[in-house]
């Protein structure tokens, strides 16, 4: 994996935020195994899709991915987020 990136609109403005994959090894079927875990303070506007993206450098053969995304909501409005 070469890069992996979440993506989120704020005020029709597009962000991106780079996260950092770290190979952890081979795979039982020998590819390769990357994990992305990094904590992080995002925002997105409500209505608005958030985006993981992961490339990888390599286009033979197939690959798996689980991507998993916590968070909770924060009310703008009441000045949380300014």
């Amino acid at each position: 994996m070469i890069l992996a990136s979440v993506q989120g609109k704020v005020n029709d403005q597009v962000y991106v935020h780079h996260l950092a994959p770290t190979f952890t090894g081979p795979t039982e079927s020998g590819g390769s195994m990357f994990v992305c875990s990094e904590e992080r303070t995002l925002y997105a506007d409500g209505g608005t899709e958030v985006f993981l993206t992961w490339l990888r450098n390599d286009d033979t053969g197939s690959g798996i991915t689980n991507a998993f995304a916590t968070g909770y909501l924060i009310d703008c409005e009441t000045g949380a987020c300014k």
